[in-house]
């Protein structure tokens, strides 16, 4: 069984109710490498304090299943990437191929004008 839970605005977190046995403790943040410590017994009643060091570098989660803020709310990161960029890449190599078959070729790339008046939201473009 996986528990989760977030920090306070100060960094602190708390699991309640937790029954007696062995834990393994993960944290992660995007931008930073995953905490793990395991073979965290508790016992009846107690109260244990782990402070967790967060230490700058990739992401070591490559599942791409954690959750990042984003313009329209919380998202797994996999689901942004799927819905976004990935299938915007498909979508572009696709015309890409088809002007390319007919001998053309961009001039410059996109930008906010060139979209304007479609459903695309404003902080897509800064």
């Amino acid at each position: 069984m996986a528990l989760s839970t977030t920090t306070n605005e100060a960094g602190l977190y708390r699991f309640l109710f937790l029954n007696p046995g062995k834990y393994k403790l993960v944290a992660t943040i995007v931008g930073f490498k995953t905490f793990e410590r395991g073979n965290i017994q508790l016992t009846v009643s107690e109260s244990a304090t782990l402070p967790v060091t967060l230490e700058v570098g990739a992401q070591s989660d490559r599942t791409l299943q954690y959750t990042i803020s984003t313009y329209y709310g919380e998202r797994p990161l996999h689901d942004v990437l799927d819905r976004t960029a990935w299938h915007a890449a498909q979508h572009t190599r696709q015309l890409m191929l088809m002007l390319e078959s007919s001998g053309m070729a961009p001039d410059r790339p996109l930008t906010g004008d060139d979209l304007r008046g479609l459903p695309v939201p404003d902080e897509v473009w800064g």
